[in-house]
């Protein structure tokens, strides 16, 4: 029997997935992911398996994953624009973009909290900021 949910937080700026870098190996071009992008994959991976073990939903399970992206707040900005974004007044509408958010998570998580993405029916994510960056990931069956 699987747990009905498990959560991760991971602390510190979001980074969102990368696009695709190429070279030319042996006369071949080549596709690998920036080191940004690994990096912070595997960033995520070390806090799953921090909170959560070895734990992983069944192959059959559909799951929903749910995605808070905590974004840091400028100090430059002033009194008024920080408590703007505090409360939710002011959004980020900056880099990452939430889906490039997402797709990091659900590609450390594949096969480590879920054998395959595909098991991912639902996806919701929610940018906004805060004193303490950082992502709160939730994955439940549905």
């Amino acid at each position: 029997m699987t747990r009905p949910q498990v959560q991760i937080i991971i602390p510190g700026e979001p980074v969102g997935k990368g696009r695709p870098r190429f070279a030319v190996v042996g006369g071949h071009a080549k596709a690998f992911t920036p080191k940004k992008t690994r990096d912070y994959e595997e960033l995520i991976k070390w806090h799953y398996v921090q909170q959560n073990g070895s734990f992983c939903f069944d192959k059959d399970d559909a799951l929903s994953l749910e995605v808070l992206a905590e974004m840091s707040i400028a100090p430059s900005n002033s009194k008024s624009v920080q408590q703007q974004k505090r409360t939710g007044e002011i959004r980020p509408m900056k880099k990452p973009d939430a889906d490039n958010i997402l797709k990091a998570v659900q590609d450390a998580l594949n096969g480590l909290a879920y054998p395959d993405d595909v098991q991912i029916v639902e996806s919701h994510i929610v940018k906004r900021y805060s004193d303490a960056p950082g992502l709160n990931v939730l994955i439940r069956k549905v």
